[in-house]
């Protein structure tokens, strides 16, 4: 079966983020009003709720317009006010589309934020930082300064600690709505600040580390010099590799099999290069305490081997000039025929 691929988040299937949204937000809207409306003067509630109202339409016309509009549509759509950095096409499996632009898919409008709806939802944000921070204010003014002069005016049997309990229930749930809201926003103004998307700021710092790594802020790191790399030495080759025991150097295997002056190695010379050998390697001593026997053994055969080679040689060499320096000189005398 194939799947579908999305064209915009009023699509079905909706994420569980978007419906907790789609019910939280009317909730708390309508208890603030609600709760102004209980609390106030029928003059401080207008004045109250004016701006608020505003804050409503801002926030509700740019959710219709990320989640309205498709992140994959070509055309280009005019930017209102905002620098949006360019950024690559890129695949969303969620959505199983291209999407021109892509910088991250969002889960609460169930749509890919892209470059033809990241204006509105970063203008969505940033006013619902807005209106969730003044949610919060006014209801902790009304449950402070303004609670007792608010209550003298109600009537004698008015459930006073109830509607109090509910004014706070709601000023601790804007106030982490607000703090939500808040980080995300603050979030984005820093990626615009460094000119980049979210998927690309995952991608290069949230690596290793990721929630370390987001709280470091960049702004102020320079960035490191590309030094020349130097040309491999001595100690780079492959061959004089350090900690390496199985390769022995040609000078160490040189000064073993080197011929004494006497012919055949000594005792001396033997207890010598076994020391030096366990010397070099102490954690293979209680292992191959056989094979030093056989080491020396085959040091003394192939020392004993060269010297016999080259006595011969020096034999042969020998031979073969003193022919030419023993041999006598032509007699050139002849004999005397007149007697």
């Amino acid at each position: 079966m194939s799947r579908v691929t999305r064209v915009n988040g009023f699509q079905r299937p909706f994420s569980r983020d978007q419906l907790t949204s789609l019910v939280l937000q009317p909730v708390l809207i309508s208890a603030f009003i609600a709760l102004t409306i209980s609390y106030l003067h029928e003059l401080w509630a207008l004045w109250i709720l004016i701006p608020y109202a505003v804050l409503i339409i801002i926030t509700g016309t740019c959710w219709v317009l990320c989640v309205w509009r498709n992140p994959a549509s070509p055309q280009a759509t005019s930017k209102w006010c905002l620098r949006v950095p360019s950024k690559p096409t890129r695949y969303c499996s969620v959505c199983n589309k291209n999407s021109p632009g892509l910088d991250h898919h969002c889960t609460w409008l169930n749509t890919c934020i892209g470059g033809s709806n990241y204006e509105p939802f970063f203008v969505l944000i940033s006013t619902g930082t807005i209106m969730a921070a003044y949610q919060a204010v006014i209801g902790i003014v009304m449950a402070t300064l303004w609670h007792k002069d608010m209550t003298s005016s109600w009537h004698p049997e008015a459930n006073i600690p109830g509607s109090l309990a509910a004014l706070w229930l709601h000023n601790i749930v804007s106030m982490l709505l607000a703090l939500a809201y808040g980080s995300l926003t603050s979030f984005h103004i820093y990626l615009l600040y460094l000119g980049m998307g979210t998927y690309d700021f995952i991608l290069k710092y949230g690596a290793n580390n990721m929630c370390i790594r987001l709280l470091r802020c960049q702004c102020f790191r320079r960035s490191k010099s590309k030094e020349p790399k130097s040309p491999p030495t001595d100690k780079d080759k492959p061959g004089e590799k350090r900690g390496s025991k199985s390769k022995i150097g040609a000078s160490s295997v040189l000064e073993m099999i080197a011929p004494s002056s006497s012919g055949h190695p000594s005792a001396s010379e033997v207890a010598a290069w076994k020391k030096e050998w366990l010397d070099k390697y102490p954690n293979d001593s209680h292992h191959e305490s056989e094979k030093d026997h056989e080491v020396t053994r085959a040091r003394k055969v192939s020392t004993s081997n060269i010297h016999v080679e080259l006595d011969q040689r020096n034999i042969g060499s020998a031979s073969s000039v003193a022919p030419l320096a023993v041999s006598p000189p032509p007699d050139d005398s002849t004999p005397d025929t007149d007697n």
